[in-house]
């Protein structure tokens, strides 16, 4: 070739133009120049190793190897931590401030239902007989120890503290009950003022009534079943009185119904009105 200034004439550009197009679209190059470019065409980029498993390319194979069994030290996790603190919260958070709409939500539903691994019959046979042979003599020691130690730093933690009681409460605390859901179809067929509260709508002193007057009238109503002894109480008498006496200190007026005084509704009925 002879020296000095050598200018590539139009045909040969487009010749390489069209060498380097094929060789980018073709996606059998993953550097990160081609896959950049394709990003920038098609959206989404590549990676080198994108379907590739370990049966079928012996770099994932090679790589995965290596990293088998290999674990973060505590100073690396807590150098992660401390880099990750506060990167992601707040303005610095891409969605801050946004709310998916309600039919995204939905798609995201539809999409994730009936995903996931779900076991076979034979492998729930083999999980639950591990299970009997594991604590056919009762909970071993070492594990309730175990247990005993991750309760208590759950419940040490604020956050996790009041998720743990909500779901609780959920489970066990169920409202209304059917002696409420009785006195409420009784109020409504009656038109009497009263509202249904005892889900938590109203605490007077940490206590929480079961109805209340919406008149303006400071006037609870507790509904229960005459026992021999209460569940809080020696008797069902020292319950009520516990009860009328707490909400005295807070300038309400307490009144107790039982579940006897609704086989006779026009008397209950009446002896309402004279309280209103």
């Amino acid at each position: 070739m002879t020296s000095g200034i050598y200018v590539r004439t139009q045909k040969h550009k487009e010749q390489r133009k069209e060498i380097w197009r094929k060789h980018v679209y073709s996606d059998k190059c993953r550097c990160r120049r081609c896959c950049s470019v394709r990003n920038e065409k098609f959206g989404g980029w590549k990676g080198w190793s994108k379907g590739l498993t370990k049966e079928t390319d012996k770099r994932v194979e090679r790589g995965a190897e290596k990293k088998k069994g290999r674990r973060h030290t505590e100073e690396t996790k807590r150098k992660i931590r401390i880099s990750n603190k506060g990167k992601h919260s707040g303005l610095n958070n891409r969605m801050y401030g946004k709310h998916h709409s309600k039919e995204w939500r939905q798609s995201i539903s539809k999409k994730l239902k009936g995903r996931g691994h779900p076991h076979t019959e034979e492998t729930k046979q083999i999980l639950r007989d591990y299970a009997l042979e594991q604590f056919k003599n009762g909970v071993p020691e070492e594990t309730r120890k175990k247990r005993s130690i991750a309760g208590k730093k759950a419940w040490s933690n604020p956050i996790q503290k009041e998720i743990r009681l909500k779901k609780m409460l959920k489970a066990s605390w169920k409202r209304p009950t059917q002696l409420e859901v009785n006195f409420t179809s009784f109020f409504e067929e009656y038109n009497l003022p009263f509202e249904y509260v005892g889900n938590g709508k109203l605490i007077i002193g940490g206590k929480i009534p079961d109805f209340v007057e919406t008149n303006g009238k400071k006037l609870v109503l507790e509904v229960g079943i005459k026992k021999e002894k209460d569940r809080y109480c020696d008797s069902w008498e020292t319950y009520v009185n516990n009860r009328i006496l707490h909400f005295k200190k807070y300038n309400w007026k307490c009144v107790v119904l039982w579940r006897e005084e609704l086989k006779n509704k026009l008397t209950l009925f009446k002896k309402l009105k004279c309280m209103m």
